[in-house]
């Protein structure tokens, strides 16, 4: 993977560094990879008042915010580039790329990684079932019909 430089990223069209950047403010505890949906992106980044550069009478600029339909493509794009990944089609994921520009557009500070460590095996236990004292496999286990024992059963 190449690296991420400052200068790619001060390259980068506005609406891209307006989405990637928006990231860790509007999810400050977010791990990395975590996702936002496009309509989150849209809501949130309009909200900030964030935006393409426009002329206004007289010649004063003004920010005319992204549309959902300018976002929701920003984030395809991105995805072809191989920034974000888009889950369940509407997700926009930060790949390692995306969390390298997020974390140059964030004065360098980086999303967490997500550590959990493996779940240690119950002794006894199999993925067919759970043995027995005697070392045998509970009929449950070996996808035999149930035959209910006990008071209940009668």
């Amino acid at each position: 993977m190449a690296a991420v430089t400052q200068q790619y990223v001060d390259s980068l069209p506005p609406i891209y560094r307006d989405v990637l950047a928006a990231f860790p403010e509007i999810s400050p505890t977010r791990n990395a990879g975590e996702g936002l949906t496009f309509q989150t992106l849209f809501t949130r980044l309009r909200r900030m008042g964030r935006g393409e550069s426009v002329s206004g009478h007289g010649g004063a600029d003004r920010k005319r915010p992204w549309s959902y339909e300018e976002i929701k493509e920003a984030c395809h794009n991105m995805e072809k580039g191989g920034a974000v990944k888009i889950e369940m089609g509407m997700f926009a994921c930060p790949t390692e790329v995306g969390e390298e520009i997020i974390a140059l557009l964030n004065e360098g500070k980086r999303a967490p990684k997500l550590e959990v460590p493996p779940f240690p095996p119950l002794v006894g236990y199999s993925e067919v079932g759970v043995e027995n004292a005697q070392g045998d496999v509970s009929d449950l286990a070996k996808g035999e019909d149930f035959e209910p024992h006990g008071p209940a059963a009668q």
